[in-house]
């Protein structure tokens, strides 16, 4: 496989209605790699390499955007633990 440049990358995830950003985030982090995936398996495929990325944001900001931590914005700090 011959590394795609930032630039198609970025064409790619626009064409896919994903931010600029999150092309920037798969390029950067497969360039720092070397294109490799697994135990140094060389990508065969970064078209689906970027989907399957695409995927894992979709799954990762609704796990983060979830409510499992409960705070209370009226804490008063001066009540021991």
């Amino acid at each position: 496989m011959i590394p795609p440049e930032n630039g198609e990358v970025i064409s790619f995830f626009k064409a896919e209605k994903y931010p600029e950003k999150e092309a920037k985030k798969f390029f950067n982090y497969f360039q720092s790699v070397g294109w490799k995936v697994g135990k140094n398996k060389p990508m065969e495929d970064w078209h689906a390499a970027a989907h399957n990325w695409m995927l894992n944001t979709t799954q990762y900001n609704e796990k983060k955007n979830s409510n499992n931590f409960h705070t209370n914005p009226n804490k008063d700090y001066g009540e021991p633990l």
